[in-house]
């Protein structure tokens, strides 16, 4: 599959432009950009180039997967970073490790000062986004708006 038809993230720079990151179907494993991440074979690496210095190496996690009907999502999750990740609009805190939660298009996720924007084609089908809260009672699923038609 070609980039065009990936998800991809959009991170700003300083600058006022983005750099773009595509995603791979699976794990993908997200943090400041260094040569030396030992990765698990059922991983991939998305190094950000960055000189936030509050992005950890292996910062979050974005999994990428499809479901017995072949539909597609992405479930964003925080790597037990140091500084934490914050999905906008979503509690407006920083996410808790066991925090699963499923991506839109332009959904914003901040780590240390940078913002990383989710792109998703709209070649590519996505199910309905929810959320899966875990409280020290019980779980519960609550419906997150989506940015556009799915």
């Amino acid at each position: 599959m070609d980039s065009a038809n990936k998800p991809m993230l959009k991170v700003s720079g300083i600058d006022g432009q983005y750099d773009e990151y595509p995603l791979q179907q699976g794990v993908n494993l997200i943090g400041r950009y260094s040569n030396d991440i030992n990765m698990a074979e059922d991983a991939n690496y998305v190094g950000i180039k960055s000189n936030d210095t509050k992005i950890s190496r292996k910062h979050f996690i974005i999994d990428w997967r499809r479901n017995g009907k072949g539909e597609q999502f992405l479930i964003l999750s925080d790597n037990i970073s140091a500084n934490g990740t914050i999905l906008k609009g979503y509690k407006n805190q920083h996410l808790f490790s066991d925090d699963k939660i499923f991506l839109v298009h332009n959904d914003e996720i901040i780590i240390g000062d940078t913002s990383i924007f989710i792109h998703i084609p709209l070649t590519l089908q996505m199910v309905k986004a929810i959320i899966i809260e875990r409280t020290e009672e019980n779980i519960k699923t609550l419906t997150w708006g989506a940015k556009r038609p799915l």
